[in-house]
């Protein structure tokens, strides 16, 4: 299941993403990073927001989590 993650702020994003566990440094497009259990891609900025996608990481709560766009730019099989 994959989760999506979106914000008008890269510093918003990547503190909700690094809470849970997640670091990308550098942050560059396309990266994935793994919190040991789950995995996540930062996308880079898309039209006006920054977005990334994590796989379902139960439990966890995300303030960016956005509902599933209609056509997503990525999604985990």
């Amino acid at each position: 299941m994959t989760r999506f993650l979106s914000s008008p702020s890269l510093d918003t994003l990547l503190a909700d993403l690094a809470q849970h566990g997640f670091s990308f440094d550098p942050v560059e497009p396309f990266q994935f990073a793994s919190n040991g259990t789950d995995t996540a891609i930062y996308l880079g900025q898309l039209d006006n927001d920054f977005c990334a996608n994590v796989t379902a990481c139960e439990g966890i709560t995300f303030t960016t989590e956005i509902e599933a766009p209609e056509t997503p730019y990525n999604r985990f099989a």
